[in-house]
């Protein structure tokens, strides 16, 4: 195993989407893809956005110091910054010259890695923080209220969160019974 393997995920991430806007949604949707069983091991844990790592922060620090990974910073129309990754030359030089047997990819990492990206940062967040909830059993109804508590400057109506549940039994393929 070769030093760079610890970044593969990522750059096939990034290969697999071109580009992506924003640290929040970055995290976002390797937590997402983790749960639908793609290899990343970072670990994640509750933040003030929902599901966090530290662990794939640094990753993404240290990829852009090896010319892994391209940060580009662009003010957004409300005067924040916005991060956007993508891949570099040299990743993905690296990325073609490696053996594509070296990890097990579900066939659907690209496709539902492209389906990620369409969505918006504010939604990936519900979607992400709800399967949270989920993973510490909450039933649905239950994470549809707390998402309401934790996130009130979000302001996520019913349908929102209604959407983004049907979004997560279609990623797990079965319905996460109610509680009674």
């Amino acid at each position: 195993m070769d030093i760079l393997s610890k970044y593969r995920m990522l750059m096939m991430l990034l290969s697999a989407v071109g580009q992506i806007h924003g640290r929040k949604k970055l995290q976002k949707m390797v937590y997402l893809l983790q749960e639908a069983g793609c290899p990343f091991k970072e670990e994640f844990n509750y933040h003030l956005y929902g599901p966090y790592s530290e662990e794939l922060a640094i990753k993404v620090d240290e990829m852009k110091f090896l010319g892994l990974l391209e940060e580009r910073i662009e003010a957004t129309t409300s005067g924040y910054k916005q991060y956007i990754y993508s891949l570099s030359d040299l990743g993905r030089q690296y990325l073609a010259a490696t053996p594509k047997n070296t990890f097990r990819i579900p066939p659907y990492f690209e496709q539902f890695a492209k389906e990620l990206a369409r969505y918006d940062a504010r939604t990936l967040e519900l979607m992400a923080t709800l399967r949270f909830l989920r993973k510490m059993n909450y039933s649905d109804s239950e994470a549809s209220e707390y998402v309401k508590i934790l996130k009130p400057e979000q302001e996520y109506k019913d349908d929102e969160i209604r959407n983004a549940l049907d979004f997560l039994n279609k990623l797990s393929g079965t319905r996460t019974p109610e509680r009674a």
